[in-house]
C-alpha cells in the first residue's frame, strides 16, 4: 500500500506548465524579430518575457516537488501553494 498522496491540484499544475512552456517559446521566437519595433515596444516585450521566465519557473519547481514524496509535504495544501498560485 502506498503512503503517498497525490495532489487534487497536480493535474492543473502539470497543465499550467505545459501552457507555460508553449508561452516561453513564442515569447522566444518572437524576441527574434523586434528589430523593427520601437524601443517602448522592446521594454515591454523584455518585461514579458521576464514574467514569462519566472511563471515557467515556479510551476516546474511545484511540479517536480509534486512527484518527489518527501519534498511535496513542503508545498501540497500549504501556505506557499497559495501564495504562488496567486501570483501566478
Amino acid at each position: 500500500m502506498s503512503t503517498t498522496s497525490s495532489s487534487p491540484r497536480f493535474g492543473y499544475w502539470v497543465c499550467f506548465f505545459i501552457l507555460s512552456v508553449v508561452t516561453l517559446g513564442a515569447l522566444i521566437e518572437a524576441k527574434a524579430h523586434t528589430e523593427r519595433l520601437s524601443p517602448a515596444a522592446q521594454t515591454n516585450q523584455k518585461y514579458a518575457l521576464a514574467c514569462c521566465v519566472i511563471l515557467f519557473l515556479l510551476s516546474m519547481i511545484v511540479v517536480i516537488l509534486h512527484t518527489r514524496p518527501l519534498l511535496s509535504s513542503a508545498i501540497l495544501g500549504t501556505k506557499i501553494e497559495g501564495i504562488v498560485i496567486l501570483v501566478q
